[in-house]
């Protein structure tokens, strides 16, 4: 009786302590997988930890939805952007889409991609497509319009740039670069300083490539002297503008001016896509 006691005793112990061990497991893998989870999607982590974290989540079966694993995946392709390797983070966005075909975030990022290594057209596509799975964000026409500007299809990119600033006029990107396009745009009809000029008038932070465009603008918008004025303070921090007045022609020699009056007056604008 004593003994028999004394083994459901200790089955009970065991049972016990088995089901404590296993519950501590469940509460240090979710733990791990909250961990590993804000690691791989963390932007200011490092790409190495968001790689490594992500990798795991992937290959050691914490996951559980397609959707999650489509999310890993993305993080990943942009931690390896992020990185430097792009066709490593394509292949990543292509599992990403089979695992949700809809998922607008993968597009982006992949048009993104595809775009930096030259993939134009391609990337124009992925823009297309997460413009129709989020026709009312700016987001995507803004993308599509900087593709089509880079494919050389300026009324297109100026269409989708204006549609960019109707959904969200605070878009910067859409902004500079449609006031480029209407500086710059190889078809004269395309161009409209003034507008350009109304485009940068908000902006607070102004870098060299802001200052470039500005300058175009100022060309255009027939405000030549004040053009002049930013092109020759550019002009004293680089040697892109004298080297580009010598391709077109126009040697600044010791008249710097000059040459970029005539420039300027010809119609040119320093830094404008050639056609």
């Amino acid at each position: 009786m004593g003994r028999s006691r004394t083994i459901r005793t200790i089955q009970a112990a065991f049972c016990a302590a088995t089901a404590l061990s296993v519950q501590g497991n469940a509460v240090a893998q979710t733990a791990d997988l909250d961990t590993l989870t804000l690691t791989c999607a963390e932007r200011t982590a490092t790409p190495e930890d968001r790689i490594a974290a992500c990798t795991r989540l992937i290959d050691e079966a914490f996951l559980t939805e397609l959707s999650d694993y489509a999310t890993a995946h993305l993080n990943r392709a942009d931690a390896l952007a992020a990185q430097g390797r792009p066709t490593d983070a394509l292949g990543d966005l292509d599992t990403a889409l089979d695992y949700d075909p809809y998922f607008y975030a993968a597009y982006i990022l992949r048009g993104d991609t595809l775009l930096k290594i030259g993939e134009r057209y391609r990337a124009i596509s992925d823009f297309t497509v997460a413009a129709g799975l989020n026709p009312l964000s700016s987001e995507p026409y803004a993308k599509r319009g900087i593709a089509l500007y880079a494919h050389k299809e300026y009324v297109q990119a100026i269409a989708d740039l204006e549609t960019a600033l109707g959904y969200d006029p605070a878009n910067e990107d859409a902004r500079t670069t449609l006031a480029w396009i209407l500086s710059t745009a190889p078809d004269p009809a395309l161009r409209d300083g003034m507008r350009a000029l109304d485009l940068l008038s908000e902006r607070t932070a102004i870098s060299s490539a802001d200052q470039l465009i500005q300058a175009a603008a100022l060309a255009e918008a027939g405000r030549t002297e004040d053009a002049l004025a930013l092109y020759r303070d550019l002009a004293g921090h680089s040697d892109r503008i004298p080297d580009y007045l010598r391709a077109l022609g126009y040697d600044p020699g010791d008249d710097f001016d000059a040459a970029l009056r005539a420039c300027l007056d010809a119609g040119c604008r320093i830094g404008a896509p050639s056609e």
